[in-house]
């Protein structure tokens, strides 16, 4: 009836003499030697495990070894060997790898397997498993690979937020009343706002460490096996927060779970992009330079596997654009990450799917410019002409700037043959121009604190058209100077003028009449009278004529008063403040508040002086900097 051996090691001071213990392919070495002398040791197997011992290398060691028997007729236990176990849930993993299941016609991606034991994060690893769960891991790591399935540990989180309220007797002081005890105090949750439900930890049968790149990975309840598992769990932290300002109570509550995830190796890369930009992004930059690492040669599988995981990518990217997107500012987006692995990649179907598909659906940023034009320069010039045009198309008129400094960049980089090549693209941009055909677009200009162009895409576009087409060119160039309201000289086409530094645009004929007439817009300007005033009297023409407002007109004209007293109330007062601030008068104000009602002081100065003194200060300057490229 024996059925195991127990071995027990009383205290001893010895070294070597490991318990070496071998079943189903699977060998164990166990060191029996205590560190504290008083400490005993055991290890105990079955009949059917070979095992062998190793000598002693010093010191000497007592053992007590036991049969372990069962008595009676009953069925002696041996060592499990799992062996039909393991086939019949390979059998079940090649079903659902071939998509063969009869149950469920949308099976799911990938399978989660919660363990039993609590494990930390810093503990997590296939070694420290315990009990039944290293019992089934053992046995699906087999059954994975005879069904080509790939393996792997991690960590369940599941993270909630949300709204909460009082229950028993004691509502909050908000609602005014409670039962005198506030330690007591009881909340139940309402409503989950916001969940997280995510796969960390990954620990890897077969590569350590390489799939701590995923980080947190999303994942579907429906993958949990078996389903429901995690419905109405007790959470490790549950915090409650009392209700302040216009806010009600709230809720924030985790949990975690050790759990074993098994997908199809072959869906693997499929399963990554699925997973999101913010997984598949890092992984396929991981890819890629682990290609580039080995020589970068095209049949590489490494660049193969990028290839595809880029494709898989591309197919799930209007789902997942945004994921993490440009979380600090100095960050690329996602889309510009893209663009740069492709090009590494020099995969020339995928850049053509990412500039048509993303590029010229309004996702031009101007950090992706360099990029896209190296690679519209990979793509037959049959489709880069057509596909920059469409790339223009869908940014405009939202990303004028950013569409003119792509045009420019694509002169510059010589991307094409030949720029009259550009005259479609080109033509796309000026088409977009307002030229004050629209009333109400020209009506919105009168009232914008800022240009709506920014001087840099003027010097962009008008350098690209020079090297492009004179016809356009002029056509531009008429608009400019047609429309002051949207293209103001001070703001726009004045420091265009000076930022311009191309040999071959200050050349043309078109963009010397812009310069001739920006410079005789600050000649006329600085010709005008420069005197300081030479008493009180200030420009009193106002918008308002009410009744406080005429005092104010006739303080402002007056030329031997400097300061005026308005005594009124609060309403009244402020009337007149708004009035000296929108019509920008020369006067400033503060508050007497001695006596009721309090008294507006206004004071008279002379910034209307001081702004005419720095325009002509700005104005010189200017004019020094145009002089040297108009042409006499």
């Amino acid at each position: 009836g024996m059925f195991a051996t127990l071995v027990i090691v009383l205290p001893s001071h010895y070294e070597g003499g490991e318990l070496i213990v071998e079943h189903q392919g699977q060998r164990e070495e166990l060191k029996l030697n205590c560190s504290e002398p008083s400490e005993a040791a055991c290890a105990a197997f079955y009949a059917d495990c070979r095992h062998q011992v190793q000598p002693i290398t010093s010191g000497c060691r007592l053992t007590l070894v036991y049969n372990l028997v069962l008595q009676g007729k009953k069925r002696l236990p041996k060592a499990p060997e799992y062996g039909r176990q393991t086939r019949q849930v390979a059998s079940l993993l090649e079903t659902w790898r071939h998509g063969e299941s009869s149950e469920d016609a949308a099976s799911p991606e990938k399978i989660i397997y919660p363990l039993e034991y609590a494990y930390s994060a810093s503990a997590l690893s296939f070694q420290n498993l315990k009990g039944q769960d290293a019992g089934r891991a053992g046995l699906l790591i087999k059954a994975a690979q005879q069904a080509d399935c790939a393996l792997h540990l991690v960590l369940v989180a599941i993270e909630e937020q949300g709204i909460a309220e009082h229950s028993g007797g004691y509502h909050s002081y908000r609602r005014g009343w409670d039962n005198g005890d506030e330690d007591t105090d009881e909340f139940e949750v309402v409503e989950v706002c916001d969940s997280n439900w995510s796969l960390r930890h990954w620990q890897s049968t077969e590569e350590e460490g390489a799939e701590s790149l995923w980080g947190a990975f999303p994942f579907e309840k429906r993958e949990i096996s078996p389903p429901g598992l995690f419905d109405g769990v007790s959470y490790d932290e549950e915090e409650f927060y009392e209700a302040t300002g216009n806010e009600g109570a709230s809720f924030e509550r985790s949990y975690r779970r050790a759990a074993l995830v098994i997908w199809p190796k072959a869906r693997e890369l499929a399963i990554i992009a699925q997973a999101g930009l913010a997984v598949g992004l890092p992984y396929l930059s991981n890819q890629v330079r682990r290609w580039e690492m080995g020589g970068k040669e095209d049949d590489d599988p490494l660049r193969s596997q990028a290839s595809e995981l880029a494709g898989h990518m591309l197919d799930t990217w209007t789902l997942h654009k945004n994921d993490g997107y440009r979380s600090h500012s100095d960050e690329k987006s996602n889309s510009s990450v893209m663009l740069s692995l492709l090009l590494r990649l020099k995969h020339v179907a995928h850049l053509e799917t990412l500039l048509t598909d993303i590029s010229a659906q309004g996702e031009l940023f101007l950090e992706d410019i360099k990029e896209i034009v190296r690679a519209l320069a990979l793509l037959p010039k049959a489709k880069s002409v057509p596909l920059a045009q469409d790339i223009l198309e869908g940014n405009l008129p939202d990303h004028l700037g950013i569409c003119g400094a792509l045009l420019r960049a694509m002169v510059a980089g010589r991307a094409f043959v030949a720029d009259k090549q550009l005259v479609p693209v080109a033509s796309v941009l000026v088409k977009a121009l307002p030229d004050g055909s629209d009333t109400r677009d020209l009506e919105s200009f009168k009232y914008r604190s800022s240009p709506r162009f920014e001087p840099s895409f003027i010097v962009d576009m008008l350098g690209a058209l020079a090297a492009i087409d004179h016809s356009l060119t002029s056509q531009v160039c008429d608009t400019l100077l047609a429309c002051p309201e949207v293209y103001p000289h001070d703001e726009v086409l004045i420091p265009a003028c000076i930022a311009l530094e191309d040999k071959k645009a200050l050349a043309s004929p078109e963009i010397q009449r812009i310069l001739a007439v920006s410079l005789d817009h600050l000649n006329r300007r600085i010709a005008l009278l420069l005197e300081s005033p030479r008493d009180w009297q200030r420009d009193n023409n106002l918008s308002c004529t009410c009744e406080h407002c005429q005092q104010l007109a006739h303080f402002l004209g007056n030329a031997s008063m400097r300061v005026w007293r308005f005594k009124a109330a609060e309403a009244k007062r402020r009337h007149v403040i708004h009035t000296i601030s929108d019509d920008v008068c020369d006067a400033t104000t503060h508050t007497d508040r001695q006596g009721r009602p309090y008294s507006l002081i206004c004071t008279k100065n002379q910034a209307s002086y001081q702004r005419r003194y720095e325009q002509r200060a700005h104005d010189l300057s200017a004019r020094s900097h145009l002089m040297p490229k108009v042409r006499a």
